[in-house]
C-alpha cells in the first residue's frame, strides 16, 4: 500500500502567506487582510492581535465577530486609502 504524505486541505486567509516577523508591521497586516477581510481563531498570536487593534484604534478597520473560529476585518474608507497609496510607491 502506498503511503500518503502530508496533504494540505485549506487555507484562512492571506495572513497564511505573511512572515511571521511581519506580524508587528502595520502595512503589512492591513494589505495582508485587504483582500479576504478576515481572519480566523487559528491563525492568531498576541502580536498579531495587537496589532489587528492598533489598526482598528487608527480608524483604518473594523473588528466584526463572525461565527467561530472567523473573525471580519473590513477595511475603512481610510483602510482602503492606505493600502492605495501603499500599493503606489
Amino acid at each position: 500500500m502506498a503511503r500518503l504524505g502530508a496533504v494540505h486541505i485549506d487555507r484562512f486567509s492571506s495572513l497564511d502567506d505573511l512572515p511571521k516577523k511581519l506580524y508587528g508591521d502595520e502595512m503589512a497586516v492591513l494589505r495582508a487582510l485587504a483582500k479576504p477581510q478576515r481572519f480566523s481563531a487559528f491563525e492568531m498570536t498576541g502580536t498579531l492581535f495587537s496589532t489587528i487593534k492598533r489598526l482598528e484604534a487608527e480608524g483604518l478597520l473594523k473588528i466584526e465577530r463572525d461565527t467561530y473560529p472567523w473573525t471580519n476585518t473590513p477595511l475603512t474608507d481610510a483602510g482602503l486609502a492606505a493600502v492605495a497609496r501603499n500599493n503606489a510607491e
